[in-house]
């Protein structure tokens, strides 16, 4: 019981864990859901080449690979500052994205 004790006493004094709102790891972002853009283009970027790892080599496999990285740069624009102009480019890589599973 000496040791629960122990315990209790330093809980007192210090302060407890921080919760996962104040986590800045991969994990917390997970756990949060995705919450601006870069979550979301983030999100397609790593499906997109986990597809594109999928696929036999040729064309259909660069084609997804392109999808991938302008997936990733709209993520990479998106994290400096939200903007709008961003959307044509995402429903243009969704677009061939869709012609790709075909």
């Amino acid at each position: 019981m000496k040791a629960f004790e122990n315990i209790a006493f330093w809980r007192t004094i210090l302060p407890a864990l921080p919760g996962p709102e104040f986590e800045t790891n991969g994990a917390s972002a997970a756990l949060k859901g995705m919450s601006d853009a870069y979550d979301y283009f983030k999100a397609h970027a790593i499906a997109a080449t986990q597809k594109a790892r999928a696929l036999p080599f040729g064309r259909d496999k660069n084609k997804q690979r392109v999808v991938a990285r302008v997936y990733h740069l709209l993520a990479r624009e998106a994290a400096f500052a939200p903007n709008v102009h961003h959307l044509d480019e995402f429903r243009v890589a969704q677009q061939l994205e869709r012609q790709i599973n075909r």
